[in-house]
């Protein structure tokens, strides 16, 4: 009889996930801390998921300024993107900057988009819309993980939470 441990880790391996990391955009770097740590922390999340064989789409990566108006809109094409959620196994976004906010509330008010999302939300904002438009995705299947700030960025708190979920969602693939 195989080792369940051993079996469970080759099954997971072959079940890489196609994930789109929302977040502050990496460049420039920000002149606020708290951006700039969490530009970074988007960074590592996606060192260490892509280590593990997952795809990793950036969605400024994805966004073409070389298409005719209107299509050159990067909203537009964002709206496109986050539209064809199928080809997404997990949406996670640190939110933070307008950018990030404008992407939480398309998340939170598509039901198909939230539940397949991971919400990360520092816990000073607790009395402002995107909290409440988080505690509202979790309503049809969305995570939501409140962190605080510097210590769950710093001390890769909010890093063991996104491998957890990946984890959860492996699983899923792997056994049904």
């Amino acid at each position: 009889m195989p080792d369940i441990g051993d079996l469970l880790k080759l099954g997971l391996s072959g079940c890489p996930l196609a994930i789109l990391l929302f977040g502050p955009k990496l460049d420039p770097p920000s002149i606020d801390a708290h951006t700039r740590d969490l530009q970074e922390k988007r960074k590592q999340l996606r060192r260490a998921l892509a280590k593990e064989g997952h795809e990793v789409i950036l969605i400024e990566e994805e966004i073409k300024g070389s298409l005719p108006a209107p299509l050159d809109n990067a909203w537009v094409q964002e709206l496109a993107i986050l539209r064809s959620y199928e080809s997404f196994d997990l949406i996670i976004i640190l939110v933070h900057t307008p950018g990030t906010n404008v992407e939480l509330g398309v998340i939170s008010s598509t039901k198909e988009l939230a539940e397949r999302s991971q919400l990360f939300l520092c816990d000073q904002y607790q009395t402002g819309a995107a909290w409440v438009a988080c505690q509202a995705a979790v309503l049809v299947g969305a995570v939501f993980t409140p962190y605080t700030y510097p210590a769950d960025i710093v001390d890769c708190h909010l890093t063991a939470k996104v491998l957890e979920k990946v984890r959860a969602v492996q699983i899923g693939k792997f056994l049904f």
